[in-house]
């Protein structure tokens, strides 16, 4: 991502030496969000690569037109001018910033993807362990709601259909899953914008 301009930087800069004295959640409300805003920028700046191969297809005030002028304060429910510098930022049908540049995600072949066999992590790392449930004492109720929404506002594949193009996931002998054989859909690959997509 490109880097915040002066003032943010500023401002980043403040909030990091009030944050060793005084945790953001300790601030009076308004000073609070703006340290948050600050948090933000910073993680935008230094923390993501963006997926695209240039800030463009972000768009701008000027190529992404807005209809009505209630966005300026409130998220259009297709996730539109969210940033109104870019307003096609975080949008449906966008790529989402990775940690990680694009020339370091190259595709895995088939065998890679499944090594380990994630049928075997599921059942050993993933699944309930006999003694019951284990409750999660430091999340109230509201939590889970939260990121279920969040979840299913902000991203979505879409997988494949074809039956032809579905992971087979190698079972280990005596699986109990309940069919011979366990298939995934396999994300669709979004179109590639340059070299560096494929």
């Amino acid at each position: 991502m490109a880097p915040p301009p002066f003032g943010q930087r500023l401002l980043i800069w403040f909030f990091k030496g009030v944050n060793k004295l005084i945790p953001w959640h300790r601030l009076p409300p308004l000073i609070g969000a703006f340290n948050l805003s600050a948090f933000r920028d910073e993680l935008r700046a230094d923390n993501l690569y963006d997926t695209y191969p240039s800030p463009d297809y972000q768009g701008t005030a000027q190529s992404v037109h807005m209809d009505d002028t209630r966005f300026i304060a409130v998220r259009n429910s297709d996730g539109k001018f969210n940033s109104l510098e870019q307003p096609l930022m975080g949008c449906s049908g966008m790529r989402f910033g990775r940690n990680v540049p694009r020339d370091h995600t190259a595709h895995p072949t088939d065998e890679q993807l499944l090594t380990p066999n994630p049928r075997i992590i599921s059942e050993r790392l993933l699944a309930r362990q006999p003694g019951g449930f284990k409750p999660a004492t430091s999340l109230n109720l509201l939590a889970g709601a939260w990121i279920q929404f969040q979840v299913h506002d902000w991203f979505m594949h879409e997988n494949t259909t074809d039956e032809k193009d579905m992971v087979d996931i190698p079972l280990p002998k005596g699986d109990p899953w309940s069919d011979p054989q366990m298939k995934v859909a396999r994300t669709q690959p979004d179109a590639p914008l340059n070299d560096t997509d494929r």
